[in-house]
């Protein structure tokens, strides 16, 4: 399986702001091949630097074509990373929420906020999922493609 990460990227020069500042890559969308319909999952990452120069990292997760226990694993990594060397990260199952309902939305998987010096700050996220009865084990999805960069 060929994947490229979701990943931003952040200038962090100069002074922090009086509020949040960030920067998203755009939405991507997956399709995963689970009985029934397929599961639609739809994400994005973004990297956010507080009024106190503070960086984590953000993952939004929603879906479509959930319900009837297609997933035995579905977890959501976050990680924020300095020169591709990780500095903090989360990890989120939406196993749950996604096997019960068709539908949903919202969902954010948050990094902790992080002192980094500035400079060559990104994002990234993962999805690692084992599809029910299908007898595959855990699987990988680097989630993504795009690359950008800002300097606030």
């Amino acid at each position: 399986m060929s994947a490229v990460a979701l990943t931003v990227v952040i200038g962090l020069s100069g002074p922090a702001s009086a509020s949040d500042e960030y920067r998203c890559t755009a939405y991507q969308h997956i399709e995963l091949p689970t009985s029934g319909f397929n599961t639609d999952i739809t994400s994005r990452v973004c990297v956010w630097r507080n009024f106190s120069g503070k960086v984590r990292a953000s993952a939004s997760f929603s879906w479509q074509e959930g319900g009837g226990g297609k997933f035995n694993k579905l977890l959501l990594s976050t990680r924020l990373e300095k020169n591709d060397v990780m500095k903090a990260g989360a990890v989120c199952n939406y196993k749950n929420a996604v096997n019960a309902d068709d539908g949903g939305g919202g969902y954010v998987c948050w990094t902790p906020w992080t002192s980094v010096p500035a400079g060559g700050i990104t994002g990234d996220a993962g999805l690692l999922y084992d599809l029910a009865d299908d007898g595959k084990g855990d699987l990988l999805r680097n989630l993504g493609g795009m690359r950008g960069r800002v300097t606030p």
